[in-house]
């Protein structure tokens, strides 16, 4: 298992001819280990050795080394590791540095699936979504339970595993009716949000079962949407990796193929001119149709 992840992982990537500085908790261990033994040019730092005062000496190793990151979200907070982060362009990046880095924050089972599949395959799939997409372009998004949302796209982004927009801000209108996960876990019950004019207008439960996690989904972002600019729907993105599932951890169920996810918030980092401190509580969809529309 750990030799086919490191094999997986490197390919993925696209590692093998680079010089690599890998970071990692004790969950990565061992998968570090196997990484270091397909690759041979590797340096391996572990957090779980460092005191909290020794990180930022840990995150700089070797230079002209491409840096990876690997880590539970536990040792995310434990470790304070947003200090050391840089959000800006979505994905988070080692802050200051030189070389290139990548940061994967997931709990281990979470990636072990996610890698599981050969990655032309998941090459293959975000190859054919491309395909289908195009920048500059208006899109109904639609789904068998009911999403009904159009919106204009800008720039078309691959990110690690999806593919995402900032939509123009005031081009988003209709339904989404969520039947996948929200921000925090996996969900059976079904949620519709009214978009309109880029804003989110209301949440409510399709049917008496979804009451509860109406209200729970309310509460938990009741603060952060008391601020306009956080109801405003930042990402529009693309699931491709044929390997992951739908589960508790949203990091790894907005990867799933043939899933579609909705950010609120901050999208300056995807190319927007909504600007916010906050970017999140997102959402899930399964099986949607993206269908060009003629203005």
């Amino acid at each position: 298992m750990e030799r086919m992840l490191a094999e997986h992982l490197i390919s993925y990537f696209h590692y093998a001819e680079k010089p690599l500085n890998l970071i990692v908790d004790g969950a990565y261990e061992a998968l570090a280990a196997s990484i270091a033994s397909v690759h041979g040019n590797v340096v391996i730092a572990n957090l779980s050795s460092q005191s909290q005062g020794n990180v930022a000496n840990v995150l700089c190793l070797r230079e002209n080394a491409v840096v990876l990151l690997l880590a539970e979200p536990e040792t995310y907070l434990r470790y304070r590791l947003p200090e050391y982060l840089d959000f800006s362009l979505g994905e988070p990046r080692i802050c200051h540095m030189k070389s290139k880095s990548r940061v994967l924050i997931f709990p281990r089972d979470s990636l072990e699936r996610m890698l599981s599949v050969p990655p032309r395959e998941d090459a293959d799939r975000k190859r054919r979504i491309l395909t289908e997409l195009h920048d500059d372009t208006t899109y109904r998004i639609t789904t068998a339970l009911g999403t009904d949302l159009c919106f204009k796209a800008r720039k078309w982004l691959t990110l690690d595993f999806e593919i995402c927009t900032a939509p123009v801000e005031n081009s988003i209108s209709g339904i989404i009716v969520v039947d996948g996960a929200v921000f925090y876990r996996r969900i059976k019950e079904k949620l519709i949000f009214e978009i309109k004019n880029g804003i989110l207008q209301t949440v409510r439960p399709a049917s008496e079962q979804g009451k509860a996690i109406a209200v729970e989904y309310l509460g938990m972002t009741a603060d952060v949407m008391q601020d306009p600019v956080n109801k405003q729907l930042a990402e529009i993105g693309i699931g491709f990796c044929g390997g992951a599932q739908i589960t508790d951890c949203f990091m790894e169920a907005e990867t799933v193929a043939g899933t579609c996810h909705f950010c609120f918030g901050n999208n300056i980092c995807y190319g927007g001119v909504n600007k916010s401190e906050f970017h999140g509580a997102s959402v899930l969809v399964q099986d949607p149709v993206f269908t060009p529309v003629q203005m």
